[in-house]
């Protein structure tokens, strides 16, 4: 192998130089497998972070479910239970009105009660789903830069051919 002159005259190595290459190309590499890992921590944090509020929200909101469903029955039965006293009721304006309250507050009861559905079951199960996918995706693109084939540069002096 022929050896060339640089500029002071010192002869080089191109295998020296070749090993060069391949430091900084692994450096390189390192340096962004270290900057995924960083990234793929603070996205799964992240999402266990939004698993956690939605859990507790659809908790909450389960909560309000079940206390606007109590008023509302809470005031049906009181109704009954005074029927003698409320005969009159149905004859004012202001009984649609309270009609419509409970039958409002019942409404938005079962609403939040779907609410609690969709954030306690649908919203965190689907976040699970993309904690995975980001996890499985990072193993996918890092691990095989870990093994020593995956540095198997070709030298210089074999042929591609």
């Amino acid at each position: 192998m022929k050896m060339r002159r640089n500029i002071s005259g010192n002869r080089e190595d191109p295998s020296s130089k070749f090993n060069e290459r391949q430091a900084d190309i692994r450096l390189q590499l390192n340096e962004q497998l270290r900057c995924l890992d960083v990234r793929m921590e603070a996205q799964v944090a992240l999402l266990a972070e939004l698993q956690d509020f939605f859990k507790r929200r659809g908790e909450l909101e389960l909560d309000y479910s079940k206390n606007l469903d109590k008023l509302a029955k809470s005031l049906q039965l009181r109704h009954k239970e005074q029927k003698q006293k409320r005969e009159q009721w149905p004859l004012f304006s202001s009984y649609t009105c309270w009609q419509q309250l409970v039958t409002q507050t019942k409404n938005l009861s079962r609403d939040h009660a779907a609410l609690a559905e969709v954030y306690s079951a649908h919203l965190v199960s689907r976040l699970s789903q993309v904690m995975e996918d980001v996890q499985r995706i990072y193993k996918r693109v890092s691990v095989p830069y870990f093994s020593p084939a995956a540095y198997a540069i070709p030298s210089p002096k074999t042929s591609l051919l």
